[in-house]
């Protein structure tokens, strides 16, 4: 149960710091009138069960037996669920 509690912690943890950078970036850019923007993917693997967080265009794939499956999705600022 503990373990349980720790990775649920941690899943939580690492939602709340990437989207605090992802704001803090995203207003920052804005006020300049930048382009850029954030990117950091995040893949955790404890006691056989994946964990990932993303943030920006970075792409989590996973490739199994020849087969590429994407398992996350880019974040991009003309994504229409992103506001």
């Amino acid at each position: 149960m503990k373990r349980l509690y720790a990775l649920l912690l941690l899943n939580q943890l690492c939602s709340i710091v990437f989207q605090e950078v992802d704001n803090e970036f995203l207003n920052m850019a804005r006020t300049s009138m930048l382009g850029d923007g954030t990117t950091c993917l995040l893949a955790l693997i404890v006691n056989c069960r994946l964990t990932i967080a993303n943030l920006g265009d970075s792409t989590a794939i996973l490739i199994r037996n020849n087969q590429l499956l994407e398992l996350t999705s880019d974040q991009v600022p003309t994504r229409i669920d992103e506001y």
